[in-house]
């Protein structure tokens, strides 16, 4: 039999215990509420100096890479986002996600992240034909506490055969040309060039121009007259070659292939 004095303790204790249990994590408080859907960013003009949207990662002649960007969302508890894609002939994701990248590992705060398909083997266009699929492309966001947004809109681009042989020769004047090779296979009609300079250690635009001539071989002054800035001798500069080959077919568009090569001025 409990004496008065042990029930009042038994009791105290066992408040104590509900107490402590009731300053526990109240499920109530849990965070539901998902992300918002994630905003691809626009495409930006081929034909213009600045680039923005879906577009060839250029790299060197070999490597054929798909670059998609989108604006940062704005939830404190951010993790990060999942990448989708599928082929032009598909009807729907496939099942799972692609890729992903990560808050604070990929990407970071105050900056827009992007993200970069690295998948040559399947990115590759057939030789026979400079041509190959195109990819859709879609981003959810997700958060520390698990939830999804919804898909964002899908971003479409189609790569084709890579030009050849880039190089920057200087003649006995003085004068620079930008030179390159480029073989159209019998189901791409490219619609122009555009050729983009810029300095390698600043990113300082310096040069760029669009170019019509739809030849196999190519030889492109570096007219300094056009320059944004002036070239400084002994300096590295990177030589951006596009190819825009967005009307054929327009369905299949947007669609082309960079590459990029260095040079000392």
């Amino acid at each position: 039999m409990l004496t008065c004095r042990q029930l009042v303790v038994l009791m105290a204790i066992l408040g104590f215990f509900i107490l402590m249990a009731g300053c526990g994590e109240d499920s109530s408080d849990t965070d539901a509420t998902p992300p918002t859907t994630p905003v691809l960013k626009p495409r930006s003009v081929d034909s213009l100096y600045e680039e923005a949207g879906i577009r060839p990662e250029a790299f060197n002649v070999l490597n054929y890479w798909i670059r998609v960007e989108w604006y940062l969302n704005t939830e404190d508890d951010l993790k990060g986002y999942f990448i989708y894609r599928r082929g032009e002939e598909e009807e729907s994701f496939p099942e799972g996600h692609y890729d992903h990248v990560v808050l604070g590992e990929d990407f970071y705060l105050g900056e827009d992240p992007f993200y970069i398909d690295y998948d040559t083997g399947n990115l590759r266009p057939e030789p026979s034909t400079g041509d190959t699929r195109g990819y859709y492309y879609a981003v959810r966001a997700y958060d520390e506490s698990g939830n999804f947004s919804e898909f964002s809109p899908v971003a479409y681009y189609r790569l084709i055969a890579n030009p050849l042989s880039l190089a920057v020769t200087t003649s006995h004047t003085g004068e620079r040309y930008l030179n390159w090779t480029f073989q159209s296979g019998p189901e791409v009609f490219i619609d122009y060039y555009m050729l983009r300079i810029w300095d390698k250690e600043t990113g300082q635009p310096m040069w760029w121009t669009k170019y019509t001539d739809f030849s196999s071989t190519h030889s492109v002054l570096l007219n300094e007259d056009n320059a944004l800035e002036t070239f400084v001798p002994g300096q590295y500069y990177v030589w951006k070659l596009s190819v825009i080959a967005n009307s054929n077919p327009p369905e299949r568009s947007p669609a082309g292939c960079a590459v990029k090569t260095e040079f000392r001025y």
